[in-house]
């Protein structure tokens, strides 16, 4: 036997039923549950049928977004906000997000792996080492990177001008690949003119940096640009003008033998003016500029 066949008239009824023993406030709510996106397993909800990271790289492309976007972020917690501009870089370069810890960075771009991808766990306890210099004085904290990338880690540093401190970042890049321009961009289109980077070779752009800004200060320098020794050790040495006492030197990828020794001779050239402050698992090692720059004869 057939079933009954339900008429128009039956639908109608089973919807007014609906409507009267849900609230509208709890209606609203359900119909945004069921459209929730888990982003590094934090459930987002949409906003008016596009993503948060949406919205932010709709306001790269001129649209608005930028200004909204951000608003919105500086109502989560810092990791949130985090792990949604994260997104939205993925989307601004085209690709989908790949498991954590594969190794391989956060995705492809025309086939290959973008380089320098730095993964959730290592951007919080980066913005964790500029917290800590937070409380030295009331005044802009200048972040400096060799090797900007994909824009990963630029976007841990600025992020957190949304909670509470004020962060400027610099970056110098080969600027050879067109994911560097994207991230670029876009960064500028949410923090403006706390960010910048500097395109060329770092053995280069960093010493003629250095003699057109001299009293220009990085309280975090950051290594993570050509992975060979020679590279290595001249980004860190040619870094050194441009910090001072309490400034923080890091290098990143630590567990490359290259780059281990790099830091290790760097130390040796310089015994007066670097005091080693440990590393953050096999990922980064820091130091501390503790006086001039004195290279050991």
């Amino acid at each position: 036997m057939l079933p009954h066949p339900v008429s128009v008239l039956e639908v109608v009824l089973v919807c007014f039923l609906i409507l009267a023993f849900f609230p509208e406030h709890t209606w609203k709510q359900a119909t945004t549950t069921s459209r929730t996106r888990s982003v590094h397993g934090l459930a987002l909800p949409k906003l008016n049928k596009m993503t948060l990271s949406d919205v932010l790289v709709a306001g790269m492309r001129g649209t608005t977004g930028s200004k909204h976007g951000l608003a919105r972020l500086a109502k989560l917690n810092e990791t949130e906000a985090s792990s949604i501009i994260y997104r939205a870089l993925d989307t601004a370069h085209g690709f989908a997000r790949t498991k954590m810890g594969s190794g391989k960075g956060g995705g492809k771009v025309n086939g290959a792996w973008i380089e320098g991808y730095s993964n959730p766990t290592e951007g919080g306890s980066l913005r964790a080492m500029v917290r800590g210099l937070s409380g030295v004085d009331n005044r802009t904290l200048q972040v400096c990177e060799i090797g900007f990338n994909g824009g990963h880690s630029a976007a841990n540093y600025l992020v957190m001008n949304l909670f509470g401190l004020r962060v400027r970042y610099l970056g110098f890049d080969l600027g050879e690949h067109p994911y560097a321009h994207t991230a670029r961009r876009f960064l500028l289109s949410l923090f403006g003119d706390r960010i910048d980077v500097v395109w060329g070779d770092s053995e280069r752009t960093l010493r003629d940096y250095h003699a057109a800004n001299p009293h220009f200060v990085c309280d975090v320098a950051m290594v993570d640009g050509l992975h060979t020794y020679a590279a290595a050790l001249a980004d860190t040495l040619n870094f050194l003008p441009l910090t001072r006492s309490g400034s923080i030197v890091a290098i990143d990828d630590m567990t490359h033998p290259q780059l281990g020794q790099a830091w290790r001779d760097a130390h040796t050239a310089c015994p007066q003016s670097l005091r080693r402050q440990g590393c953050m698992g096999n990922h980064w090692c820091r130091s501390q500029r503790t006086t001039g720059v004195k290279l050991k004869a």
